[in-house]
């Protein structure tokens, strides 16, 4: 009897190997943007960084991760068939210069992210919580947060256009339309719960910044 452990390793191992070398980049990007999430949380929790807090509600981050699945199934199907396969670019050349912009765009993606993690230290988390310190219920206005207000959100729509690019598959284009769709929900729940614990504060931090773009202030911006 095969392991599950083993099973999951060696289905990973393959779709490594039988796959082109700017997907493999993709692969190991979307690695480091778990591996920073998982790194930071076992720091914060050693070293007694993250805040003390309750959940008051979920804010669904564990969607993106589901379309990201499907994504990589899409892809993966698609290599052996074809009736999976829209592509974007036909010609080597326009080829190559999508799937290097598409890196291009995961890089700037997952610096956004890592840099914003480190701007929010320990009050960072995927939901709406209730600090047991009101100290520590701060608005967070320096570094990228100075410009947007949810960079994190952005860096990961930048990660799956990237990814979307780099498939060169136009059926993986769902990937960030359902990221953009899931973040913006999300970026306004945790607006309508800024608004509330900061009032005017807040107001006066959102007229000055934009939702995800800095020169693009109203871009895809949900009022409530």
């Amino acid at each position: 009897m095969i392991h599950t452990s083993q099973f999951n390793t060696e289905v990973v191992l393959h779709i490594l190997l039988d796959t082109i070398l700017s997907l493999k980049v993709a692969y190991i990007l979307w690695f480091l943007f778990l591996f920073v999430y998982w790194f930071a949380d076992k720091y914060e929790k050693k070293y007694s960084v993250k805040k003390e807090r309750e959940i008051k509600e979920i804010n669904h981050h564990g969607l993106l991760m589901v379309f990201i699945g499907i994504a990589i199934i899409i892809h993966y199907t698609s290599q052996h068939n074809e009736w999976l396969l829209s592509t974007i670019a036909t010609s080597s050349l326009g080829l190559s210069a999508i799937r290097t912009f598409g890196v291009l765009m995961m890089l700037i993606g997952l610096h956004y992210i890592i840099h914003a993690r480190l701007d929010l230290g320990g009050c960072w988390g995927p939901h709406i919580y209730v600090y047991k310190n009101i100290d520590d219920m701060s608005l967070v206005r320096t570094g990228v947060y100075a410009r947007a207000r949810h960079p994190v959100f952005l860096g990961q729509i930048l990660m799956t256009v990237g990814t979307f690019l780099i498939s060169n598959n136009s059926y993986i284009f769902f990937l960030p339309v359902a990221t953009l769709m899931l973040n913006n929900c999300r970026a306004a729940k945790e607006e309508q719960e800024l608004s509330r614990r900061f009032g005017d504060d807040f107001k006066k931090y959102k007229n000055k910044t934009s939702r995800y773009i800095p020169c693009l202030k109203h871009f895809f911006q949900i009022t409530h």
